[in-house]
C-alpha cells in the first residue's frame, strides 16, 4: 500500500475482526471453521469478502484504504433492521476478493481460512495492526465503570497473538478466556488503555477517554467526602441532642446552683448551642477550652444524669 505495511496491517486487522469470508453456495465467518477443501471435485466457488461494522467511519476508512492500496472499490451498503434505530454499515468486495484475502492473511492459497495472523503484522507492523484491531474490535468501559477494554475473537490463536502484542505494548496484565461463543481478551488498567490509545495514534480518543476517567474519579472522591461529612455531621447532631437532654435533666434535678462553676459554664454553652461540635463549643468559652476538656466535663454531666436515672 502507499504508506507501507502499517496501512495494510490496519486493513488486515479490520477485515479479520469485522469481516466475513463468503463462498457462493456456502458461507463461513473469518476465524470459524471452514468446510472447504481444494481436493473437492466440485468447482471451486468464488470468494466474496464482506466487512460489517456499526461505525460508518470504520467502513469508509477501510474502503478508502483498499481502493487506494489495491484499486478495488467494492460496494458500500447500509442496513437497518426493522423496528431498531441502529444501523449496520458494510463493504462488499467481489472483484479480486480472493487475491485480496490471501494478501491480507485471511485465507491461504487453497482457500482455507487462516487460523493465525501473519507474523509480519504482529512483529514488524504492530502499530497498524493494533490500530485496525482497536477500530474494529475494541469495547471500552463506560465512564461510570472501572476502566477496562475488551476484544472478542472467534479464534483462540488470534486471541493469544493479540494478548501477546498487548502485553508488549502496555506492559499490563492481559487476560484471555472463553466468553459465550467467542474468546475474550481483556485489559483492566486505566494506564494501559491510555498507553494503547497513544500507541496507535488515537491522541484525541485518548484525551477524551482520559478526561472521562478523571471526571469519574473526581466525582467518586467528591461523593465519598460528601458522604463522610454528612455522616460525621449526623453523628455530631445526634450526640449533641443526647447531651442537651442529659444536661437539662441534671439542671432540672439539682438546679444551676447545684453545679460547680466548670460544669455550669459547659452546661449553659451546650444548651444554648446544640449544633456546635466539641471543638467549637470549647472555642466559645472564656477562657477557651480544648476539645478533650469539653468532652471530660460533658461526660461528668452525663454521669450525673445516669445517677439520676
Amino acid at each position: 500500500m502507499s504508506s507501507g505495511g502499517d496501512l495494510e496491517a490496519e486493513v488486515a486487522a479490520i477485515a479479520r475482526f469485522a469481516g466475513s469470508i463468503i463462498y457462493h453456495r456456502r458461507a463461513n465467518e473469518v476465524g470459524l471453521h471452514v468446510d472447504h477443501t481444494s481436493e473437492s471435485t466440485i468447482p471451486r466457488p468464488a470468494l466474496e469478502l464482506s466487512i460489517v461494522s456499526a461505525s460508518g467511519a470504520t467502513v469508509r476508512r477501510v474502503h478508502q484504504l483498499i481502493r487506494s492500496g489495491y484499486g478495488v472499490s467494492g460496494q458500500l451498503l447500509v442496513r437497518q433492521t426493522a423496528g431498531q434505530r441502529t444501523r449496520q454499515f458494510g463493504l462488499r468486495l467481489t472483484e479480486n476478493a480472493e487475491v485480496l484475502a490471501v494478501r491480507l492473511g485471511l485465507v491461504d492459497e487453497s482457500g482455507h481460512v487462516a487460523e493465525q495472523v501473519p507474523d509480519r503484522y504482529v512483529t514488524t507492523h504492530v502499530e497498524g495492526w493494533l490500530r485496525g484491531t482497536v477500530i474494529a474490535a475494541a469495547t471500552f468501559s463506560a465512564p461510570g465503570q472501572p476502566p477496562h477494554v475488551e476484544f472478542h475473537s472467534a479464534n483462540r490463536s488470534v486471541a493469544d497473538q493479540l494478548a501477546a502484542v498487548l502485553r508488549d505494548v502496555t506492559t499490563a496484565s492481559v487476560s484471555v478466556g472463553p466468553h459465550r461463543d467467542h474468546v475474550r481478551v481483556a485489559v483492566k488498567s486505566g494506564r494501559a488503555i491510555g498507553d494503547l490509545l497513544a500507541y496507535v495514534g488515537a491522541t484525541k480518543a485518548f484525551l477524551a477517554w482520559d478526561d472521562r476517567r478523571l471526571r469519574r474519579q473526581l466525582r467518586a472522591e467528591a461523593n465519598r467526602l460528601a458522604n463522610a461529612d454528612s455522616a460525621n455531621l449526623q453523628r455530631t447532631i445526634t450526640a449533641a441532642a443526647q447531651q442537651v437532654a442529659q444536661v437539662e435533666a441534671v439542671v432540672a434535678r439539682v438546679g444551676w446552683d447545684g453545679l460547680d462553676h466548670e460544669l455550669r459554664d459547659i452546661a449553659l454553652a451546650r444548651i444554648a448551642n446544640p449544633e456546635l461540635s466539641l471543638a467549637e463549643l470549647g472555642a466559645m468559652l472564656e477562657p477557651p477550652l480544648a476539645k478533650s476538656t469539653v468532652s471530660r466535663r460533658l461526660h461528668r454531666l452525663t454521669m450525673l444524669a445516669d445517677e439520676d436515672r
